[in-house]
C-alpha cells in the first residue's frame, strides 16, 4: 500500500514544500520592512519648543537608505485643547529653512497621547505620539529633507515639541514674523512598518504547511 502511494505522496510533499517556502519568504518579507525606527532622535528632558498655532516647528533628517515611512511618532508636552495634528514634509530648498511642500496629512484627535514617565525642567509631562500614515511618504537615500509636526489647538492653548540633543541642524519658523532658529533639534521617530496583510498571509502560509503535514502522517 505504501508502495502505492509513493507518487500522491511525492506530490503532496512537492505542494507542502511550496506553500513553506512562500510562507516563510513571505514572513521574511515582512520582517526585513520592519526595522525598529529607520531614523531617531529621542527626546531630551531639558526644553521643547512651541509647535501649535502661528508657530511651527520644522527638523531635518537624512536616511542613509531609501525608505517608505508610513509611520511617525513624537514627543512633546501638552497645554491642553489638543484636537489633532499636521505631520508634513518638506525639501530642503529652502537651505536653513524648509523649502518646497512635498506631502501633509492631519492627524485627529490625540494621536495616541500617552505619559513618557518623564517630565520636562519646569515639571511638566512629555507625551509619546504616534501616527499611521494613509498616505506613506517615500525618502531617498542621501536626501536632507525636513519634518514638521503643528497641533491644532484652541486660541489660547499651546503644545510644545521636545527637544533632543540627536541631529544635525534644523530650523523653527514663526508664520506671523518670520524669524528662525537654527540648531533646533527635537524629537521624532520615522517608522517602516509592513502591512498586517503581510504577515498574515506568511502565517496562512505556514499554517497550511502544518496542516498539510498532519494529513499526510495520518494516511501511512
Amino acid at each position: 500500500m505504501v508502495g502505492a502511494n509513493q507518487p500522491v505522496i511525492k506530490v503532496m510533499q512537492m505542494k507542502i514544500a511550496t506553500i513553506l517556502s512562500l510562507g516563510t519568504l513571505t514572513v521574511s518579507i515582512a520582517r526585513a520592512n520592519l526595522p525598529p525606527g529607520i531614523y531617531t532622535q529621542p527626546y531630551y528632558t531639558l526644553g521643547n519648543y512651541t509647535s501649535s498655532g502661528v508657530y511651527k516647528v520644522y527638523d531635518d533628517f537624512t536616511l542613509a537608505s531609501g525608505a517608505t515611512i508610513n509611520q511617525v511618532d513624537w514627543s512633546g508636552v501638552d497645554g491642553g485643547g489638543l484636537t489633532g495634528f499636521t505631520v508634513s514634509f518638506w525639501d530642503a530648498s529652502g537651505g536653513i529653512l524648509p523649502g518646497a511642500l512635498l506631502a501633509s496629512e492631519v492627524v485627529a484627535g490625540s494621536a495616541g497621547e500617552t505619559f513618557s514617565g518623564d517630565v520636562d525642567n519646569h515639571g511638566a509631562p512629555i507625551y509619546n505620539y504616534s501616527a499611521t500614515l494613509a498616505s506613506p511618504f517615500s525618502a531617498a537615500a542621501g536626501t536632507q529633507y525636513f519634518l514638521s509636526v503643528v497641533a491644532n489647538t484652541g486660541s489660547e492653548a499651546t503644545w510644545s515639541w521636545q527637544s533632543s540633543v540627536v541631529g544635525n541642524s534644523a530650523a523653527g519658523a514663526h508664520e506671523s514674523f518670520g524669524y528662525d532658529i537654527t540648531g533646533l533639534n527635537v524629537a521624532f521617530t520615522l517608522e517602516s512598518v509592513p502591512e498586517p496583510g503581510t504577515v498574515t498571509l506568511g502565517m496562512f502560509g505556514v499554517s497550511l504547511c502544518l496542516f498539510g503535514r498532519r494529513r499526510l502522517l495520518k494516511s501511512f
